[in-house]
């Protein structure tokens, strides 16, 4: 999130024809100084993160100002839904209760919340987008294709499931809905055959096996950063002169993943091993035991001789 804000904070300024105040505040936090004429052809206005964007990101209650101009990165939405459910998730089993309630009552549960979210935000304002409670159906629908994977959901549930699925991201996408919902239902077909499908150990898969491994290894880093920088350096290339699309689209993937590995490498990786108490292995040279010739020898000790 530093990263994202830095980065915003230094280029957006930049796009927009402003400058920046004085001092490392003034680059960091002040609000920067736009000249009163931009010009005709100037573009519009991209917003600068300030301080207090800041602040409510870190502290994931971003979600609880309705006001998406103040977004840092706009997939940052799914920050506070993923706490929610893996809190709700420590929840369920620390008190024990995934052990008095079926896996299918607390699925169609998330479902229910879901589904009557747009009413409770009525008079609740940002409570089902902060809490998570707007998008725990897309939870409830990977939970249960880990279920059925390990033959603890039947068939007959997991369709209804995923169909209402479905039916709730319909109900939440923007246009163009149709080709959204269609990758959406493509995506959740292959996670099924690839959870309990035959082994896909042929061929023509078997070329892409590392590479795919890979970049699932550093598939949550690559989320985070792909989307607000990926657009800054779109924006950078195409003024700088770098018109084919598919250019810059493929300068804009390489870096993505370029960073997301760092992002990986320095970062992710240290914290989890910092936060489990796990260390890298160590490399220890190897060296044969001396094996006895018999077991005779075996049993009578050795003495040493001076």
């Amino acid at each position: 999130m530093l990263l994202v804000y830095s980065v915003s904070r230094f280029a957006v300024v930049r796009f927009n024809g402003a400058t920046h105040q004085d001092g490392v505040f003034g680059l960091l936090f002040a609000a920067p100084i736009v000249p009163a004429d931009r010009g005709p052809d100037a573009l519009p206005l991209w917003h600068v993160p300030d301080l207090n964007d800041l602040l409510l990101h870190v502290f994931l209650l971003h979600e609880w100002n309705p006001d998406a101009w103040h977004r840092i990165d706009g997939s940052c939405w799914t920050l506070p839904v993923q706490v929610a459910a893996f809190a709700a998730a420590a929840l369920l089993w620390r008190s024990k209760l995934h052990r008095r309630v079926r896996a299918t009552v607390v699925l169609w549960a998330a479902m229910a919340v879901s589904a009557v979210s747009p009413l409770i935000r009525e008079f609740a304002g940002t409570l089902p987008d902060a809490t998570g409670m707007n998008r725990a159906y897309l939870f409830a629908a990977g939970v249960a294709i880990w279920l059925w994977q390990g033959r603890r959901l039947p068939t007959n549930q997991l369709v209804p499931l995923l169909c209402v699925t479905l039916l709730l991201q319909y109900l939440r996408t923007l246009p163009p809905v149709g080709p959204v919902v269609l990758g959406f239902a493509i995506m959740l077909g292959a996670m099924c055959a690839a959870a309990r499908g035959p082994d896909w150990d042929v061929p023509v898969l078997r070329v892409f096996r590392r590479p795919i491994s890979w970049l699932a290894g550093i598939s949550y880093c690559l989320y985070l950063v792909h989307q607000q920088l990926g657009y800054i350096l779109a924006r950078a290339l195409s003024e700088a002169g770098v018109s084919p699309w598919w250019l810059r689209l493929s300068i804009v993937l390489g870096a993505a993943i370029v960073l997301a590995w760092l992002l990986t490498v320095l970062v992710e990786r240290p914290a989890h091993r910092a936060l489990s108490g796990r260390r890298p292995p160590a490399r220890s040279e190897s060296r044969p035991k001396p094996q006895p010739e018999s077991p005779v020898e075996a049993a009578v000790p050795v003495k040493e001789t001076s």
